[in-house]
């Protein structure tokens, strides 16, 4: 491309820069005659939106098992399982135009005709963890909000400014990038799951107690890949599993209550000299005080004064 010539000659003859040159020769010898006519690398508006084959069945699956289905439900559950989040607007055009259903039937019968009160049970955690939300499986499964809600263990916390929570007593870890934000914190079927606006940040292995509400042990952490990562590295280089993310607390101290007897008067430390009444003083009002404990006693003049250097 340079014909025998050096880049800064060839740059005084054409007015490019010796740069452009340099990179212009590099891409002819790598592509030969093809780098010198311009490609248009920008997509088209078409391929750019265009959504994998399976997710685009996932969307037109999900409307059709469940008609209650809003867009953004149903990119919430794209997300979860494809890692991508399609616009409400695309969705509604998959609706639309996209592939016929390839399912005919509900994959689960309404909560009071499971017959199996863990499959019932079941049911419930499954959609849940697909990414349905706790309005849609109530209208879904036909069964009342707060058997979801009593089925699925949740409480909210708020992340401190290095992305750890507190629940009951263990310390747990969320995301760093999101301290200060509130959370939510998921438990059902030995699994513990720490989300921000349905986005998953942690997983966790768990053991409950006998009263299937409390926590015995935690283990088996997993960090999800979400964009609300923190941009500041870290002071000190270490691996994902050097890092201390979750240990056990101890518990909160009961609060100590203050037991008020009756009739005990908080009496003076000094004794005050009385004061006169007012012109028009009513003697009713006058408020008078127990004797004190403690009194001024007037210093001996034989005595020295402590204060006296001299």
């Amino acid at each position: 491309m340079l014909l025998g010539e050096t880049a800064a000659e060839r740059a005084r003859e054409t007015g490019a820069s010796e740069r452009t040159l340099h990179h212009k020769a590099d891409q002819f010898d790598q592509q030969g005659m093809a780098s010198l006519f311009h490609k248009d690398s920008t997509p088209s508006p078409d391929k750019a939106r265009a959504l994998p084959p399976d997710m685009r069945q996932l969307i037109v699956d999900l409307k059709a098992e469940h008609p209650g289905f809003r867009p953004h439900e149903i990119a919430t559950i794209c997300f979860l399982r494809f890692g991508r989040k399609p616009s409400d607007h695309t969705v509604q055009q998959v609706l639309a135009d996209g592939p016929k259903p390839s399912i005919t039937m509900r994959r689960y019968l309404p909560y009071a005709q499971i017959a199996d009160p863990y499959q019932r049970r079941r049911a419930i955690v499954d959609l849940h963890a697909e990414g349905w939300s706790i309005a849609t499986i109530s209208a879904y499964l036909r069964t009342p909000r707060h058997r979801v809600y009593e089925v699925l263990l949740f409480a909210t916390r708020y992340l401190d400014k290095h992305g750890f929570l507190r629940f009951q007593n263990w310390k747990l870890y969320g995301e760093r990038g999101l301290g200060r934000e509130p959370v939510t914190v998921w438990v059902y079927e030995g699994s513990l799951k720490i989300e921000y606006k349905t986005v998953t940040l942690s997983k966790y292995s768990v053991e409950l107690q006998e009263d299937r509400k409390h926590l015995r042990q935690v283990s088996n952490l997993r960090l999800a890949d979400t964009p609300f990562r923190s941009p500041q590295l870290t002071l000190i280089d270490v691996g994902p599993h050097e890092w201390v993310l979750y240990w056990r607390v101890p518990p909160y101290a009961p609060a100590r209550s203050t037991r008020r007897i009756q009739g005990m008067v908080q009496l003076p430390l000094f004794d005050l000299p009385p004061q006169e009444k007012v012109v028009g003083g009513n003697e009713a009002n006058a408020v008078t005080h127990p004797p004190p404990f403690l009194h001024l006693v007037p210093q001996s003049s034989d005595e020295p004064d402590p204060l006296n250097l001299e």
